[in-house]
């Protein structure tokens, strides 16, 4: 415990060090040295069903992330640091347990169902199939498919979603149907529903744009829709071909349809990354919500070409979200 002016200082400077080496060893030290943190912050939730060993191994967890996090920049002391990090993943286990207990058995049959309808309806479309496509053949609305795959995911997970292009329409529901365990979204050079009411998927200039292409009502996979401009969107032919493998050719209809968002889904923690200025009306429109926003030079599929930029970049955005420095 750092008591003294001379024991703050020496402990600003240990990670100081830490910062400047990632010494494994002088992290796990200290991490020790402050276990009783986390041990103090764990009493503080004590008597609510949780098991005193459950809720230090959570408040320990969390304090390696604190160490992890904390940069002696910020001027203040570790542990005014530390302790709301260390509450904040308390009330999150709390509320992503309440959560999961409250699922009902039947999105829990249905996420089974889920599982065994993709894979045959994979089989017999020869793609995965769509949302809409799962909906008819398990006789339920597209909202509980959502609903029933995240169920399924682990309720002690932390979640950032990062949809790309037209996933970013759908990103909302899924952010909502997700619960608490939803921390944020990161849309990367994707399309944005509207603040309210419904978003078709297709305008209507565009919808003409693609019946132009279709053949018998279905559409070619979309890496041929642009030509020799799509192509330009890869870095190689290799990873041209390994994409168009995994393409399914929509019907057209399907890009008739619209897509809801729930109300105030603007106001929830979301970023927004762009390649280049594609979607300059979706980046308007992010700054116009108040949210992070970075561009990188680059198309469409920046991601293929620059992986480890975009990566770096999603996660200083995901920090900068939760009020943390990157690392």
């Amino acid at each position: 415990m750092a008591g003294t002016p001379e024991e703050r200082e020496m402990e600003q400077e240990r990670f100081a060090e830490l910062r400047r080496t990632s010494d494994v060893a002088l992290r796990d030290r200290l991490i020790e040295d402050h276990l009783w943190l986390a041990r103090h912050c764990a009493r503080r939730f004590s008597g609510r069903g949780e098991s005193p060993d459950d809720l230090n191994q959570v408040a320990n967890m969390a304090l390696v992330k604190a160490v992890d996090r904390f940069d002696p920049t910020f001027r203040v002391r570790f542990a005014t640091f530390a302790v709301p990090t260390i509450i904040g993943e308390l009330r999150r286990h709390f509320r992503d347990r309440t959560w999961s207990m409250r699922v009902s058995r039947r999105l829990k049959d249905l996420h089974l169902e889920l599982k065994a309808a993709s894979e045959h309806l994979s089989h017999d479309l020869g793609r995965a199939p769509s949302v809409d496509e799962l909906a008819d053949a398990l006789d339920c609305t597209p909202e509980q498919v959502l609903e029933a795959f995240t169920a399924g995911l682990p309720s002690d997970d932390e979640v950032i979603l990062v949809p790309h292009s037209n996933a970013g329409l759908f990103a909302p529901s899924v952010a909502v149907a997700g619960g608490p365990r939803t921390l944020a979204t990161v849309f990367v050079d994707a399309a944005l529903p509207a603040p309210a009411g419904s978003t078709p998927l297709a305008p209507p200039d565009f919808y003409d744009f693609l019946a132009g292409l279709a053949d018998q009502g279905r559409l070619p996979p979309w890496t041929e829709w642009w030509g020799a401009a799509g192509r330009g969107l890869f870095p190689s032919g290799e990873w041209q071909r390994r994409v168009e493998a995994k393409q399914p050719r929509l019907p057209l209809s399907y890009f008739r349809g619209t897509v809801g968002a729930p109300a105030g889904w603007t106001q929830t923690p979301s970023a927004y990354l762009a390649f280049g200025d594609t979607y300059a009306d979706e980046i308007q429109q992010a700054r116009s919500h108040g949210w992070p926003i970075r561009v990188l030079n680059g198309g469409h599929l920046h991601m293929l070409h620059d992986p480890q930029a975009v990566a770096r970049t999603i996660l200083e955005l995901r920090s900068e979200l939760r009020g943390t420095p990157s690392r």
